[in-house]
């Protein structure tokens, strides 16, 4: 079994944390991505409501993995520790083009957890989004899942948003909360990806994973 890669000290506190707690999330009050499709015509499916859930569980858990953790220190480190928008704008970066995007096997659903998604180097769009709200949360951010759902009630998208200290004073916010899409290549928080020009030979947005060669493999696999 290879050694677990060394990210050097262990995180810095966030001068005023936010708790980490999953927030409450009844059935009747789901939020629903700003920056993807319209809301559905039918109320969201029960089980894909559960699965959605099952998201953020996994998401609040892999921010206490010691490897995750470690990973969002190193990350932060350049920065000041109450600079919260620049932390998190380099994690969600981090996450947006160092993990390459890769489609769902067929109907199958991936549940791996965020250090398996760090060792593969690439992941769907439910995969990238928990691995950056891990990487927050283990700093002390209020991060969490947010479903698309689909016009049939299912749940064939997520996204993710974000809130900290001040984030109700950023441009962009929703009620203190930054939202973003991490699939797409050059997609920051709070826009709308399709503001980015699309690819002329395919008409499709252009999916994240590259090429910065900053971000092309994940620091963990890099040592």
């Amino acid at each position: 079994m290879p050694p677990r890669p060394n990210f050097g000290p262990r995180p810095r506190p966030l001068p005023h944390p936010v708790h980490l707690a999953p927030p409450a999330a009844p059935a009747q009050n789901i939020p629903r991505g700003p920056l993807g499709p319209r809301a559905p015509r039918t109320r969201p499916l029960p089980g894909q409501v559960v699965k959605w859930q099952r998201f953020r569980e996994m998401a609040f858990r892999d921010a206490l993995d010691p490897v995750i953790i470690e990973l969002a220190s190193r990350l932060a480190r350049p920065f000041a520790p109450d600079d919260y928008l620049a932390i998190v704008r380099e994690i969600f970066r981090w996450a947006r083009d160092g993990i390459r995007y890769q489609p769902d096997p067929g109907l199958i659903q991936d549940y791996a957890s965020a250090r398996e998604v760090l060792e593969r180097g690439r992941g769907n769009c439910v995969l990238k989004t928990k691995l950056a709200i891990a990487l927050m949360r283990a700093l002390g951010m209020d991060a969490d899942v947010v479903p698309v759902w689909g016009e049939l009630g299912d749940l064939p998208h997520v996204q993710m948003r974000v809130r900290f200290p001040g984030s109700n004073r950023i441009e962009g916010n929703k009620d203190g909360w930054l939202y973003g899409e991490i699939t797409i290549r050059g997609a920051e928080l709070t826009q709308d990806p399709h503001a980015i020009a699309s690819n002329p030979e395919t008409g499709k947005l252009p999916l994240s994973g590259g090429p910065d060669p900053k971000y092309l493999r994940p620091p963990s696999l890099l040592d």
